[in-house]
């Protein structure tokens, strides 16, 4: 008669109940597992059965065989524990809060089948709430599976995961990558930047020029990067990190001339005279020239040096400027601080084109202008542009003409017959000379003056 096979399938259960039971009882054990306080007797079969770390160390000649017990340090006693149970058992407790440990020891005791229960668990619980740590956790043990499954949680609910306590786990490397992939508004990556800089302060703020290396930093607005980032205190006081970022608006010429308007201009004037780049001081300057009419309305414009203003009234491209506007550029840039240059104003003012001015401009406001009155050599370009403006068909041989006082207002101190007569010599034609000079007085004031030619 053929033999036949019978099988019962409760037989494996009911053997690793009685193992169970044995050790339990501290039956027939022939190992010792130490951690920390605890010991757990153990059989060295089942354990090498169930371990390939046990399996290596029996089939050896390690000092632990001898010594008949293998004390595992640096690892929690739970976790050690979990893992015999699972051994004895085939089933373990396993919850967010006990998961660490129990992955450590499964990894460290080669338990693979303990492993995938843990990694099992770990998709079931992923969540929005969760899936931070259990990337986290898939790095440190090399569960790539459960890793790319828990980073599109994270990339779908970035805004969410940046609140969360559990942002405090994310490395470097993944904060990148999330950066660089993730489609979210530059507020909120910037936002993220801030937290990891926080939580990693001491780390993060004094290499903070090779984590914004690893940035797409084009994907920021220039004004963001400028008055936003470039402001951050950890990025304002590290100066190699301020340089690299300033290095980045103004090194690429197209991007610099692209990007720069009458807001920035200033800003990105002084960035290029701290970082000394010759070709975006050139860009800017020319920027300032062609834009004259819009930059002296700004409060920064006031700040520039005496060479930078004399620079600019003296440049041919602002020659499609009015005159009324250097005129008055010039007074707000000198009564910026007057004590220190009142002195330069005569410069100054010879700069800007007299006989471009409209006649009531300089009637109404230029001669009435303290800083004008009180320079003989300003007055006197004044005087004799005023001069000029007399209609030549006015002029006739052997006529008296007479040119009231307040053509000469603006003159301070007491009007001299030299300085006059010089004025009205030098405003006639060659042709003409003048011969009589009158001064009229009413009441001990001058009311003006006639000539005779």
């Amino acid at each position: 008669m053929a033999s036949e096979d019978f099988f019962d399938a409760k037989q494996p259960e009911r053997l690793m109940l009685s193992v169970n039971r044995l050790r339990g009882a501290e039956s027939l054990c022939d190992f010792v597992i130490k951690v920390g306080e605890k010991s757990f007797p153990v059989h060295r079969l089942i354990l090498a059965a169930s371990s390939h770390y046990f399996e290596g160390m029996f089939l050896s000649n390690m000092k632990e065989v001898k010594d008949g017990f293998v004390e595992i340090k640096d690892i929690d006693e739970s976790g050690i524990e979990q893992c015999i149970e699972f051994i004895y058992k085939g089933k373990a407790k396993i919850s967010m809060k006990n998961i660490q440990n129990m992955l450590h020891a499964s990894d460290l005791l080669q338990i693979e089948a303990l492993k995938i229960l843990c990694s099992k668990f770990l998709l079931k619980n992923l969540s929005s709430d969760t899936c931070l740590t259990v990337v986290h956790l898939a790095d440190i043990f090399s569960l790539a599976d459960v890793k790319n499954q828990a980073e599109l949680v994270v990339v779908n609910n970035f805004d969410f995961v940046l609140s969360s306590d559990a942002f405090s786990s994310i490395t470097k490397n993944d904060l990148l990558r999330y950066i660089n992939n993730l489609n979210v508004t530059y507020q909120t990556t910037w936002k993220a930047i801030l937290k990891f800089v926080e939580i990693n302060s001491s780390a993060v703020k004094k290499h903070f020029r090779e984590f914004l290396n690893g940035i797409e930093i084009k994907k920021f607005p220039f004004e963001f990067i400028l008055k936003t980032i470039l402001e951050e205190p950890f990025v304002k006081d590290n100066k190699e990190t301020s340089d690299f970022v300033i290095a980045f608006l103004i090194s690429d010429n197209e991007f610099l001339e692209k990007n720069l308007d009458i807001d920035n201009c200033f800003t990105l004037k002084s960035l290029a005279q701290n970082l000394s780049s010759d070709s975006a001081k050139i860009i800017i300057n020319q920027f300032l020239e062609v834009n004259f009419e819009g930059i002296v309305k700004k409060q920064e414009f006031c700040l520039i040096s005496k060479e930078e203003i004399v620079c600019l009234l003296s440049s041919h491209k602002i020659e499609c400027v009015p005159e009324t506007v250097k005129y008055n550029a010039a007074i707000d840039w000198v009564k910026h601080d007057l004590q220190n240059r009142k002195k330069e104003f005569q410069g100054l003012f010879s700069l800007v084109k007299l006989e471009k001015i409209p006649l009531d401009f300089l009637q109404n406001t230029v001669k009435f202008q303290t800083l004008v009155k009180k320079s003989e050599k300003c007055t006197e370009m004044l005087m004799n542009e005023l001069f000029s403006r007399l209609s030549i068909a006015q002029i006739q041989l052997g006529q008296q003409i007479f040119i009231p006082a307040n053509v000469f207002q603006h003159v301070h101190g007491e009007m001299s017959h030299r300085v006059l007569r010089g004025i009205i010599l030098e405003g006639f034609p060659p042709q003409i000379h003048a011969i009589e000079i009158i001064y009229y007085f009413h009441g001990g004031s001058f009311q003006g003056l006639s000539y005779r030619t």
